[in-house]
């Protein structure tokens, strides 16, 4: 009877290392998800180089001329950053949580003149729909009134009025690109050949009153792109508050 345990613990030993190693291999084992890193296209954008975990991966665009994205290793908030190529300049970043075989896309934009950086939209964008960012480039204005926040409107053609569209961003003083894109109809749903205009406030904190500018009201406008479908910027500064916001699309 001795005997036999003895046998069944020598056959046991193997079994469990066996176990315990293909355990361990699959503790070690490395799985794959993809990345792909478009940039808009705008003047005066040098070259981009991404790097993932620190690591330069590849040149921005990345993964997306003729292939759909380049292998990364998946784990728990991994960084992935843009720079501007060979320097420490940071253009934008974020902290992934990848799955394994999954593909995300992004889009980054660089211009310096206009004083566009970060992430920007990398979704379609339906030809009924505009999808937009704003960017605060306000200066001498923020001396004046150091807190305020951003209110959206638009005109609504049927009631000559400007209604609230429901976006509001408070302490609009500290944003420089707004992260979230704005999907916002094109076109009046009785008309698709007619944009709608849509509108700024600033609210000054201090006051709770909207500020009027040198145009002699208390709104300016984003200037409106010619058809849908596209994804823009509106970059804000004190000289286009006063009237309208050009457009500058991506």
């Amino acid at each position: 009877m001795k005997s036999i345990k003895i046998l069944i613990a020598l056959f046991a030993v193997p079994v469990l290392f066996s176990a315990c190693t293909k355990k361990d291999e699959l503790a070690t084992k490395t799985y794959y998800a993809k990345v792909q890193v478009f940039v808009a296209n705008l003047p005066g954008t040098p070259k981009l180089e991404v790097r993932y975990q620190n690591k330069p991966i590849g040149d921005a665009p990345l993964g997306v001329n003729g292939i759909s994205g380049v292998s990364v290793e998946i784990g728990t908030n991994v960084l992935m950053s843009v720079y501007v190529k060979g320097t420490g300049e940071l253009v934008a970043d974020t902290v992934l949580n990848l799955k394994k075989g999954e593909l995300r896309s992004f889009r980054v934009a660089y211009d310096k003149t206009l004083g566009i950086t970060g992430w920007v939209n990398s979704k379609p964008v339906s030809q009924d729909s505009i999808a937009l960012q704003l960017l605060n480039g306000l200066s001498n204005f923020n001396k004046t009134y150091p807190a305020y926040d951003f209110y959206l409107y638009y005109y609504d053609s049927n009631t000559g009025e400007f209604v609230q569209q429901g976006l509001v961003i408070p302490d609009f003083q500290n944003v420089k690109l707004y992260p979230v894109v704005i999907t916002l109809p094109w076109a009046q749903p009785s008309d698709n050949s007619s944009p709608i205009f849509y509108l700024g406030k600033i609210k000054d904190r201090a006051t709770g009153q909207f500020i009027t500018f040198n145009s002699g009201n208390d709104f300016f406008i984003f200037e409106q792109v010619g058809s849908g479908g596209r994804s823009v910027i509106y970059p804000i500064d004190d000289d286009n508050i006063h009237s309208s916001i050009p457009a500058v699309e991506l």
